[in-house]
């Protein structure tokens, strides 16, 4: 207990110091020319950005990205096989409704009755 702080005492001591040093520096500084450097400065985590994130982001891209892709191609597979089993199984079930259709009175279905009763019609 006694290490953590001696070590919070000397690392506040040398906070200040770096603190108080820029801000001896800026009191020196007029407004005008502090405002200039401050516009014309970087943002502060531009270096960070440039330094760290871009070849992180760049490294995960090309040694993950294509694990995702294998990975997503199997799930499409996969789905497009369920969907082609359903479709057969909706096939199936077509025809056998189609096989289980009663067959009307005469051998036609009322449909072909009417078709064949408008077709007798035209011809008079």
């Amino acid at each position: 207990m006694a290490i953590l702080i001696y070590t919070v005492i000397i690392s506040s001591i040398c906070l200040i110091a770096f603190i108080s040093k820029g801000v001896y520096a800026a009191r020196s500084i007029s407004r005008e020319k502090l405002v200039i450097e401050l516009t014309g400065s970087k943002p502060i985590f531009h270096d960070v950005k440039l330094k760290v994130l871009f070849p992180l982001f760049s490294f995960v891209y090309v040694f993950f990205a294509p694990k995702i892709y294998k990975e997503f191609e199997i799930i499409v597979s996969k789905i497009r096989l369920m969907v082609l089993r359903t479709e057969r199984l909706l096939l199936q079930l077509v025809h056998y409704i189609r096989g289980k259709r009663e067959v009307k009175v005469g051998g036609y279905h009322p449909y072909w009755n009417s078709l064949t009763e408008s077709k007798g019609k035209k011809e008079e």
